[in-house]
């Protein structure tokens, strides 16, 4: 800081440590001299005089500030009102002396709020510029701006001349938290909407843009303002519920309005009861797509009278943990229709529906932020504020799907820090066809499994780098058991377990396949097409022209697709690897392991000792009702090879992933592709080696 260095002789450097140890020691007896009077419950003038020495050098001494308090207490019930004014006006000093030692000291902001209540007489308007003049000195001290707003709530100030004083300070300095903070806690209190006094009025929150504008294109790195101007756009989403149930009873048509768009059934599903009775009935939203829609409508087939009076409730159920919202209404005798409106909280500071004035306001601050973003392309704050408006303006992205995928990848470049942040505010874009045929082969599965039922999962410690192998976070085995008697006298499975062995670890090892091997493959073909999920793959390929009508030649493209050997690394001489092995056995490379995202697998090399599972990721874990599905997990093989990042779908059939990857594969479906699997969002991915076959393949939750 500019100081020139003095070199001390040894002569004073002991000087210097002799007078320490005699500070030290003059504080040690201090403090014990305090802690005894505390003990003893000595509340007097020496105690008070003793204790505040020690905490003219040492502020953030909170047991003596404590003491203070208890001595303070005794002196209220003990002393006249013109002594304690007289005690406590000192006391107001001695903290301004230890607030210059350490102005962002907890203890004695708190103890001045103490005081201040305690006192008979306070004296506010005086704090106020106690306050003015801390700030002048650090405008950013966030301790004082809290006792600022004490200040203000215990004193009758002026709360617009509070906001002109935010205003001074933003103008002088737009990188201050505190004042853009102060600033979003006095406007609703000034400014309360008439509908919601916790929000704002409309007009003011489009009247504040201006301000905030003027800060982000001065200083576009500065975060401070960028978090006011998010503040300020706040279109939080809501609580997914009912809004509003409409019945019609000539038409018999039932609407049901939602606070936020779904898509019934993936991921979301309604439930109609007439009379106490479930209905078994078809929702479409009102634009007869099969895409997200904040509107449903259904049709029943059952003839109500008019003069029946008719009890109607519809349940709206989230999947992916099973929250549910009924709304119910009455339909009278004689009466053709009637609705009702559900009351609920707003979640945003602009209403769902945005009015003219929001919207228009948004439009002008996106085009506003665009060109900011043309001249600093590389912002991240540029660009996650672009990102907000977007979604803002078009939560179902049918306008501006491109650029929004296209500001989430430069987000994930500028900043890869944050990419999985990043990612969760991506789009979700299920691809419609996948997801049919995939969601039926699901259901279709009946030899699925179930945590709790045929295993169970101990999850344990969670890690969080994908790159490199973390400290064992798990004590014990991922699978704490596995039913294996049900679970392996299923024929699948059990033919499945059977080609496990049957392959050589290391990449490099050319594989030598017997005649008893080639019959374990067929016979494993046989038993997954004698399924109804299977055939029901079969009959998919079929129609869309990916593969031959006759059982026996499918089943050699089945056995062409997964057992024809292949060069994993590029160079090698020798056949070492096939996609059955490295998508379900698993492979060694180096000091890797590569492959092995079945769970199957992995209980039986967890269960022999060779896989030492280290933990899970918190945010690619994904729970249904009390089942887990989908897990990404870390683990070692034998000590020897690494798995920094692998994913597995728990429980599912060997045929169904079989039959999930054969059709990404010869549908052309490859690379990482969104999809919803029942109530799953999940990414497939499948990629191939060249025109050799299938490289890998593996789902994952979605934005892993």
């Amino acid at each position: 800081h500019g100081r020139i260095k003095v070199k001390t002789t040894a002569e004073q450097q002991e000087a210097k440590r002799k007078e320490r140890e005699k500070k030290l020691k003059i504080y040690n007896a201090g403090t014990a001299a305090s802690f005894k009077k505390k003990g003893e419950k000595e509340y007097d003038e020496e105690g008070l005089k003793i204790s505040g020495e020690i905490l003219s050098v040492n502020p953030d001494f909170y047991t003596l500030w404590n003491y203070r308090k208890e001595a303070y207490l005794h002196l209220k019930d003990n002393r006249s009102p013109e002594e304690l004014q007289s005690l406590m006006a000192n006391e107001l000093y001695f903290l301004e002396n230890c607030l210059k030692v350490n102005p962002k000291s907890y203890g004695t902001w708190h103890h001045r709020c103490f005081i201040m209540e305690n006192m008979p007489e306070p004296d506010w308007g005086r704090e106020l510029q106690l306050c003015n003049t801390f700030l002048e000195m650090d405008e950013r001290n966030f301790h004082c701006w809290d006792y600022r707003r004490y200040v203000v709530l215990m004193s009758e100030v002026d709360l617009e001349e509070e906001l002109d004083y935010t205003t001074q300070k933003i103008q002088s300095n737009f990188s201050n938290y505190s004042s853009w903070h102060y600033r979003s806690k006095l406007l609703p209190m000034i400014h309360p909407d008439p509908t919601n006094p916790t929000r704002v009025q409309e007009d003011i929150l489009l009247q504040e843009h201006e301000t905030v504008q003027n800060a982000v294109f001065t200083d576009p790195d500065d975060q401070s303002a960028w978090f006011y101007h998010r503040w300020l756009l706040g279109r939080g989403r809501k609580k997914l519920q009912i809004s509003c149930v409409h019945i019609n009873r000539n038409h018999k048509r039932i609407i049901v309005l939602l606070t936020n768009p779904i898509r019934v059934p993936y991921g979301h599903s309604l439930q109609l009861h007439i009379d106490g009775t479930s209905v078994d009935v078809t929702w479409k939203n009102v634009l007869g797509d099969p895409y997200h829609n904040s509107i449903w409508m259904c049709h029943f087939e059952k003839d109500i009278p008019s003069d029946v009076e008719v009890s109607i409730a519809v349940t709206l159920e989230t999947h992916s943990d099973a929250t549910q919202f009924s709304q119910g209404l009455h339909l009278p005798a004689n009466q053709n229709e009637a609705w009702v409106m559900a009351e609920y909280k707003v979640g945003s500071r602009f209403s769902a529906e945005l009015s003219a004035a929001a919207t228009s306001t948004l439009e002008k601050e996106l085009e506003a932020i665009k060109e900011l973003h043309s001249v600093e392309p590389e912002n991240k704050w540029v660009l996650l504020t672009l990102l907000f408006l977007m979604k803002a303006m078009d939560p179902r992205h049918d306008n501006c799907s491109a650029e929004i995928t296209d500001c989430f990848f430069k987000l994930v470049h500028v900043d890869e820090k944050r990419k999985y942040y990043y990612r969760d505010l991506s789009i979700f874009d299920p691809d419609p066809e996948l997801s049919e045929i995939l969601t039926k082969l699901w259901e279709l599965d009946s030899n699925k499994c179930y945590d709790g039922v045929e295993f169970e999962i101990d999850l344990q410690g969670y890690v969080k780098s994908g790159r490199h192998l973390e400290r064992d976070r798990a004590r014990y085995n991922l699978f704490a058991w596995v039913d294996e008697e049900k679970v392996f006298e299923r024929k699948t499975y059990k033919t499945f377990r059977a080609l496990l062995d049957n392959y050589e670890l290391e990449c490099g090892k050319p594989e030598r396949v017997t005649d008893e091997e080639r019959k374990e493959n067929r016979d494993f073909i046989d038993a997954i097409m004698e399924t109804e999920l299977m055939q029901e793959a079969h009959s998919y390929l079929i129609k869309h022209g990916k593969a031959p009508e006759g059982l026996i030649d499918f089943k050699r493209l089945l056995y062409k697709t997964w057992f024809t050997l292949m060069r994993r690394t590029k160079g090698d001489r020798d056949f070492d690897s096939s996609s059955f092995e490295h998508v379900f056995v698993g492979e060694g490379r180096e000091d890797q392991f590569i492959g092995l995202h079945n769970w199957i697998q992995f209980y039986l090399q967890e269960k022999a000792g060779n896989i030492d599972y280290h933990g899970y990721f918190r945010r690619e874990t994904v729970q249904d009702d009390e089942h887990f599905r989908l897990i990404a997990l870390q683990f070692d093989w034998r000590n020897e090879k690494g798995k920094p990042m692998s994913s597995c779908f728990l429980g599912t059939s060997p045929e169904f992933e079989i039959a999930a990857y054969t059709i990404c594969y010869l549908m052309g479906k490859t690379g990482c592709i969104d999809c919803q699997i029942g109530e799953y969002e999940v990414e497939v991915s499948c990629k191939c080696i060249g025109r050799l076959g299938i490289g890998t393949a593996y789902i994952a939750a979605a934005r892993m």
